[in-house]
């Protein structure tokens, strides 16, 4: 009974993280369950893992630029 209580506390206490670090706009509600919590927090990651790829992308760009513009200077 006791580790029971302390798994579902461990897990509260995860939950809870969740959503202190989650942005305001996706916190609609007062109070959100834990599978609406883990829900949203998985699409919040996949938004930053977009725009993680997109920032990439764009850093391998400008990168291939300045290899081209240092080829053609030198």
């Amino acid at each position: 009974r006791a580790k029971e209580r302390e798994r579902r506390r461990l897990i509260s206490d995860s939950i809870e993280e969740l959503r202190r670090v989650l942005p305001p706009a996706f916190l609609q509600q007062k109070k959100l369950n834990q599978v609406s919590t883990m829900s949203l927090a998985v699409d919040y990651i996949k938004i930053l893992q977009q725009r993680v790829s997109d920032l990439e992308s764009l850093n391998g760009i400008h990168e291939g630029k300045r290899i081209e513009f240092h080829l053609l200077t030198s």
